[in-house]
């Protein structure tokens, strides 16, 4: 984020105070931000992007979470205070800290201000962990206050690294250093890498946007990656599919096409062990409460329908076919197909809906197949406005999955535009945010238990 300078006025519309006494003054102040009294509930107009963190070996390790109010908020997207003070209020009271972490860390943007109020407290001490930004003059009373969330218990990231200094008054408080390898040169980065290395601090590349940066932060030493190299597919020929994969793609197409045989869908996946395991256990879940036990595949798919059909096969197809991939690109498929049919339901055509879920989830298929959409799209039967929309020309339907990747991405100006476009009222697409991810989160919960 790009430094303040930490001498000018204060902000026109500073945030409320974070002097604490726990999770309930915080409420007070966020009501009081709104003009609510502190019964009042809080609206949930918060939009909060989160952006992966991925350890060296490509597994998930947190989330950096991006704030953008709407309304009443807004005037917090140019303020580091006011931003960073929603990012909190958001994620503990209106959305949930669960809904956006999904278990794993969180890194929250910590201004002066907050550092100085002890704002910390108000977050998860063994989920969170307190970025400095860059902009924060590491004086007395901010190392104080950084020694005090260490005691506490928190982790501590220098955001914005990119010089190799020892003497940085914070570095010996310091956890993790993120360094940005947009502005770092390659030189750099490996001086910091190996600063990092000497005084037991764990190195974060961040604003890593191709596969060729990943590698060379790897190579160098760093034990996280953060930015959106992963949503950039290494392409590789159709030739090089493997058999299980032929065989989801099958299933993918057949739930896929408009009219769902059910006898070829039935020959697909009694041929494959795992979807019918997979097919048998969904249905004899819990949340069915089926009054016995199904045993077949042409009667559990006859009890499922159309709609929850492609529900649950989009989840079992994208986790087959990206078995060599990061999980996180399905969960972000699932998460853009439930926000895409929400946003059908909204503009007032519930018919679309269904057909919006497809198109939401096959508009990150290529990154899961590290193919060029105009082959994915070339396997498929999906109708000719569905192909159009997903090679990225403007149709009818290209601004539901646009305004999804531009809240995904935390791009607010576009997303607000887009939404304003579609009559979305700003509440109702953060509200359609909050639920997609939490939906998909449970969705993913039950196919891990299954």
């Amino acid at each position: 984020m790009p430094a303040r300078d930490e001498r000018s006025t204060p902000p026109a519309h500073p945030p409320p105070s974070l002097s604490l006494q726990g999770g309930e003054r915080a409420r007070a102040d966020a009501a009081s931000c709104h003009g609510q009294s502190a019964d009042a509930p809080v609206p949930a107009e918060v939009l909060v992007a989160r952006q992966p963190i991925f350890a060296a070996d490509g597994e998930l390790y947190a989330y950096e979470l991006l704030f953008r109010g709407s309304g009443h908020t807004d005037h917090a997207a140019n303020d580091d205070d006011a931003a960073s003070y929603y990012t909190i209020n958001g994620a503990i009271h209106l959305i949930g800290w669960s809904v956006l972490t999904g278990g794993h860390r969180a890194f929250v943007n910590f201004t002066r201000q907050l550092l100085l109020e002890d704002a910390y407290t108000l977050l998860p001490r063994h989920g969170s962990v307190i970025e400095v930004l860059e902009g924060v003059v590491p004086d007395r009373p901010i190392v104080k206050a950084c020694a005090r969330i260490k005691e506490a218990g928190y982790m501590v990231a220098l955001d914005d690294v990119v010089l190799a200094d020892a003497s940085h008054p914070l570095l010996a408080l310091a956890d993790i250093i993120k360094v940005d390898f947009l502005q770092a040169r390659p030189a750099q980065r490996r001086d910091l890498a190996m600063l990092c290395r000497r005084r037991g601090i764990l190195a974060l590349a961040e604003k890593v946007e191709t596969h060729q940066q990943a590698e060379e932060a790897r190579a160098d030493g760093y034990a996280y990656l953060q930015g959106y190299f992963f949503c950039r597919p290494q392409l590789r020929s159709s030739r090089d599919l493997r058999p299980i994969h032929q065989a989801h793609l099958q299933f993918l197409a057949q739930i896929t096409a408009e009219e769902i045989d059910l006898d070829q869908l039935e020959r697909i996946i009694r041929s494959d062990p795992s979807l019918t395991y997979k097919l048998l256990r969904y249905i004899n879940s819990a949340a069915f409460g089926m009054p016995r036990q199904i045993v077949s595949v042409h009667q559990a798919l006859t009890l499922l329908g159309a709609r929850r059909l492609r529900r649950w096969g989009g989840l079992v197809a994208l986790t087959g076919l990206a078995q060599e991939h990061c999980p996180e690109l399905v969960r972000r498929c699932l998460a853009r197909a439930r926000f895409c049919e929400r946003m059908g339901e909204l503009i007032g055509d519930k018919g679309a809906a269904p057909s919006l879920f497809m198109l939401g989830l096959l508009s990150g298929l290529h990154t899961v197949l590290a193919r060029p959409m105009h082959e994915v799209v070339a396997d498929l039967p999906v109708s000719d406005e569905f192909r159009r929309t997903l090679l990225g020309e403007s149709t009818a339907i290209s601004d539901i999955p646009r305004l999804a990747r531009a809240c995904e991405r935390g791009h607010w100006q576009r997303a607000t535009a887009l939404g304003a476009k579609l009559q979305i009222a700003p509440a109702d697409l953060a509200r359609t945010q909050h639920e997609a991810l939490a939906w998909t989160d449970n969705l993913w919960q039950a196919d891990q238990a299954a």
